[in-house]
């Protein structure tokens, strides 16, 4: 028991750090203006992402606090393990912009996310308010609510649309699943 409260702490307290380091990277060296909406990837793209930010910085910052990542075809993913839960950032591209993020936390059924994970799950949801500190405030209000409640729900926030997806998996285990874009398919 100690030992498990021990994993936890450490977990809970490596997740802080990472996201801490993340968020100040992105508040450094991300936005510029006060863009509330996907704009184009690119000059003349077609394709929409979250304005000032490219994949590949984000994707540095995670594996630089300890995130494995590899890149299946367009998209990038990190992960990493931390006791019984296991958390997934995916990074969907075009013409290196962030297209889509997702956030997916695997963990037992039986026990509430812990504050690591939900730290991490605010973290990815703010990510496209790296420049609007009262936007983040309102999707981290939003996500909160929604995970408190173990609700599966859709929503538009400020011109992004949000998913979470809570549910139970097999052997005792649980998922929260957080989608972020322009115009999810519901």
């Amino acid at each position: 028991m100690i030992r498990r409260t021990l994993l936890a702490g450490l977990g809970a307290f490596v997740v802080a750090t990472i996201i801490a380091g993340v968020t100040m990277f992105l508040l450094r060296g991300g936005a510029r203006s006060a863009e509330t909406s996907m704009g184009p990837c690119a000059e003349d793209s077609t394709y929409r992402c979250i304005p000032h930010l490219k994949a590949e910085d984000l994707v540095a910052a995670l594996k630089k606090r300890g995130f494995e990542c590899y890149k299946p075809g367009g998209a990038r993913g990190c992960e990493l393990e931390i006791g019984e839960t296991r958390l997934s950032v995916g990074v969907g591209t075009h013409e290196g912009g962030i297209s889509r993020l997702t956030a997916t936390m695997g963990m037992r059924a039986d026990e509430e996310p812990s504050e690591g994970t939900m730290a991490l799950l605010r973290w990815v949801a703010g990510v496209p308010f790296a420049h609007d500190p009262q936007g983040a405030g309102e999707v981290d209000a939003w996500l909160t609510r929604q995970v408190a409640e173990r609700k599966n729900v859709r929503a538009t926030i400020a011109g992004y649309s949000y998913q979470l997806d809570s549910q139970p998996g097999g052997s005792g285990r649980r998922t929260l699943r957080l989608d972020i874009g322009e115009s999810l398919e519901w």
